[in-house]
């Protein structure tokens, strides 16, 4: 019933599951940041021309990456940067 929720306390959370989850957050930004800039990277990262084809070669393509694949050249370097 509705009531046995209500009488429960709060759950308190936990300081390590919060902080254990912003570290492997941070670990796989940082880890996919420096895939793109790294020593071992795509060229087409460094020329900032990678999202030129993203959009076609993402796993399900949405009606929307058409018309992102067809954007003017400057738009994909702002979003590679």
């Amino acid at each position: 019933s509705p009531s046995a929720y209500a009488s429960r306390p709060p759950r308190r959370r936990h300081g390590w599951c919060f902080w254990l989850f912003r570290w492997l957050a941070f670990r796989l930004l940082l880890g996919a940041g420096r895939s793109k800039v790294g020593r071992n990277s795509s060229s087409c990262w460094r020329e900032l021309t990678c999202t030129t084809t993203h959009y076609f070669t993402q796993p399900i393509p949405n009606p929307v990456s058409w018309f992102a694949h067809h954007a003017p050249e400057w738009v994909h370097h702002v979003e590679a940067a």
